[in-house]
C-alpha cells in the first residue's frame, strides 16, 4: 500500500518505537501484524487503525488513530483541541480596588441588606478584605436598578463602580453575565477581564531558545543538558508552560488526575532524538534539533491538540542530503492534509501539497523557490487554513493559494477539501530509507547515503533545526454551535474542549458536517493494552 508522507513517517516512527518497547514487554502491538485499510477495520481484540494502516492498542489509539478503520467510533480516544482567545474570552489586567466598595456573598457575615430585585439579599458592605476570597467582578449596566443607598446613601448598585459577588453562585454568575474573575489579595485583585471591544491576538508562539530538559532520572527541569533528550529513554521538556514528552505516555495514566493534568499541560508529544542547541553566536536565541542518526526512522514532533481551521508557521533550517526529508505538515486522524516538504537533495525548493483524506493524488504538487538554501538560511514557512480557502506562505510571500470551490468532486458530490480536525508535525524522516517503496525513494531523490552524506561523515547524523512554532486557531461554526448549546451552562461552557465525529450517515461521516466540539470528561488508558472501547 502507498502512503502519503505523512503516514510514512509514522510508518517509521511507530516500528521504532514498537521495537523499543517490546523490549521492555510494553507490546501495543499484536504478535503478527494486523492490517486495516480504507474497505477493513480493525478487530475488536486491536481495535486501532493507526495512520499507516496497521493495528494496535495503547497509544495507537491516541495518537493519530484513525476512527474512520477501526473497530468502530469508540476505538479511538477524543484528544483536546486548540481554542482561540476571542472563544475563552480572558484577558488578563491589574487593578488596585478601594476598601469601601458594595460587595455581594451570601456566606458573608456582615449585615446585609434588602434590596428592590431577587439577589438583593446578597449585596453587603465590606470594610476589609480579610473574608474576601474567591470573588467574581460584575458588569453593573447589565441589570436594573438595585438600591444600595444603606451602604452609599443616594446611589444604585448600576451606578458604582464594581459590584462582586462569590464566584461559585452559578445562578448569580449567570444572571449578572459577569465580565472578569477577580482573586483576592490584601493590596490588590487580578483580573481576567474580557472586553469586546479590543482585538484580541490568538496567535501562541513557542520560541525553542527557552526550552527546559527533564531526564527520566532528574527530579526537577533545567536550562541544558549535555545528554541528548531521547524519547525512547522516556526524557521530558517543557516550553513556556507546555511539557513535550514521549508520544507512548502521552493520556496514558494510573488516574483521572494525572491524564487531566497531561491533557492541559502537555502541548506536544516527540519520537526520537531531540537537542537544544545554542550556536555560539553573539545575539543568538538558540533552536531545537532535530536528528536522524544512522538507519534511524529520524525525529518527530507533534501538538497534541488538533485545530480546525488556523494559521500556523514554523522558523526552519532543513535536512540536507539525498533521500532526506524535512516535513512541516498538518495532519488530520482521517488523513486530510496540508504540508510543506523540503528534499534533502534540492535546497532551494519547498514542495508544497495537499491531499483529501488519503486519496494519493501525487499531481498535485506545486514547488516554490526559496531564493536561498534550504538548509543554510532560516525561513518562514505558514500554512494558512479556512473553510474557503488554503494559503502556503513563504517568508512572507504567498507562494500558492487552494480554493475549496476548486475541489468539487460531481461524482461523489463533495468537495474534497481539507476539512477535518489537523495536528501540526514537524519531523526529519528518511524518505530514501531501503525499507520505502521504489516510487517513495524515487521522489525523495534515492537512497539516503548513510555513510558517504556530508553530514554523516562530519556528526554521524542528519539534522533540521527549529527556530519557532507559531499556532492560531480560527473561531470556528463548532465553537459557535458549542457557545450556543451551553448558554445554559456557562461554568462548563469552555472546559477541556475536543473534537469528536459524529456518525451521521454511513457514506461520509467524516467530513466537516460530522465533527462536533465537545466538552466531555478527560478519557485516558491505564495501560499499552487498553483501548477506547475498554480504556479502564
Amino acid at each position: 500500500m502507498k502512503f502519503s508522507a505523512a503516514a510514512l513517517i509514522w510508518t517509521l516512527v511507530f516500528k521504532l518505537n514498537f521495537k523499543s518497547l517490546n523490549a521492555q514487554s510494553l507490546s501495543y502491538e499484536p504478535p503478527s501484524p494486523i492490517s486495516c485499510s480504507p474497505t477493513r477495520n480493525c478487530p475488536k481484540e486491536y481495535p486501532c487503525c493507526s495512520q499507516f494502516w496497521t493495528c494496535g492498542t495503547g497509544p495507537v489509539c491516541i495518537t493519530g488513530c484513525n476512527p474512520k478503520n477501526s473497530f468502530n467510533n469508540f476505538s479511538c480516544l477524543r484528544g483536546p483541541a486548540f481554542m482561540p482567545e476571542n472563544f475563552t474570552k480572558r484577558r488578563q489586567n491589574r487593578m488596585k480596588t478601594k476598601k469601601d466598595e458594595v460587595f455581594a456573598g451570601e456566606n458573608d457575615n456582615k449585615t446585609h441588606g434588602k434590596s428592590d430585585t431577587k439577589y438583593g439579599k446578597y449585596f453587603s458592605k465590606m470594610n476589609s478584605y480579610d473574608e474576601l476570597k474567591n470573588v467574581e467582578r460584575i458588569n453593573n449596566n447589565k441589570y436594573g436598578k438595585v438600591s444600595a443607598s444603606k451602604y452609599i446613601p443616594g446611589k444604585s448598585v448600576d451606578e458604582l463602580d464594581s459590584v462582586y459577588i462569590y464566584s461559585d453562585d452559578d445562578q448569580l454568575k449567570e444572571y449578572f453575565e459577569l465580565k472578569a474573575l477577580c482573586k483576592r489579595n490584601r493590596q490588590e485583585l487580578e483580573m481576567l477581564t474580557e472586553k469586546k471591544d479590543d482585538k484580541l491576538n490568538n496567535n501562541k508562539t513557542f520560541y525553542f531558545n527557552n526550552l527546559l530538559v527533564k531526564h527520566k532520572d532528574w527530579d526537577n527541569f533545567a536550562k541544558s543538558s549535555d545528554k541528548i533528550i531521547n524519547s525512547y529513554a522516556g526524557d521530558h521538556m517543557k516550553i513556556d508552560d507546555q511539557e513535550i514528552i514521549p508520544w507512548t505516555e502521552y493520556l496514558i495514566a494510573s488516574g483521572k488526575h494525572k491524564a487531566e493534568e497531561q491533557w492541559d499541560n502537555v502541548g506536544f508529544t516527540y519520537s526520537g532524538n531531540i537537542k537544544k542547541v545554542f550556536d555560539g553566536k553573539q545575539n543568538s536565541d538558540g533552536y531545537l534539533y532535530l536528528a536522524m542518526p544512522k538507519r534511524s526512522a529520524g525525529s518527530l514532533l507533534t501538538t497534541t491538540r488538533s485545530m480546525l481551521y488556523g494559521k500556523v508557521g514554523v522558523k526552519l533550517k532543513t535536512g540536507q542530503g539525498r533521500g532526506v526529508i524535512t516535513t512541516f505538515v498538518l495532519f488530520s486522524n482521517v488523513h486530510d492534509e496540508i504540508d510543506f516538504e523540503f528534499l534533502g537533495g534540492d535546497l532551494f525548493h519547498a514542495q508544497t501539497n495537499y491531499y483529501y483524506q488519503g486519496e494519493l493524488i501525487h499531481t498535485r504538487m506545486i514547488k516554490a523557490y526559496t531564493e536561498s538554501n534550504i538548509h543554510d538560511t532560516w525561513h518562514n514557512y505558514e500554512m494558512d487554513w479556512n473553510e474557503d480557502r488554503i494559503h502556503w506562505i513563504l517568508d512572507g510571500r504567498i507562494v500558492r493559494t487552494l480554493q475549496k470551490v476548486d475541489t468539487w468532486d460531481p461524482v461523489a458530490k463533495i468537495y474534497k477539501y481539507p476539512q477535518t480536525p489537523m495536528k501540526l508535525h514537524v519531523s526529519i524522516w528518511p524518505g530514501g530509507s531501503e525499507t520505502n517503496s521504489p516510487g517513495t525513494i524515487d521522489w525523495a531523490g534515492g537512497l539516503v547515503d548513510w555513510d558517504g552524506a556530508q553530514d554523516m561523515v562530519k556528526k554521524g547524523e542528519f539534522d533540521c533545526k527549529i527556530s519557532y512554532i507559531s499556532i492560531e486557531p480560527y473561531f470556528n461554526q463548532k465553537m459557535a454551535n458549542h457557545q450556543k448549546e451551553t448558554n445554559s451552562e456557562p461554568n462548563q461552557q469552555h472546559r477541556r474542549m475536543g473534537y469528536v465525529f459524529e456518525e451521521v450517515d454511513n457514506e461520509n461521516k467524516y467530513l466537516e458536517k460530522n465533527v462536533k466540539l465537545t466538552n466531555e470528561e478527560v478519557m485516558y488508558l491505564k495501560s499499552m493494552k487498553n483501548t477506547g472501547n475498554s480504556p479502564n
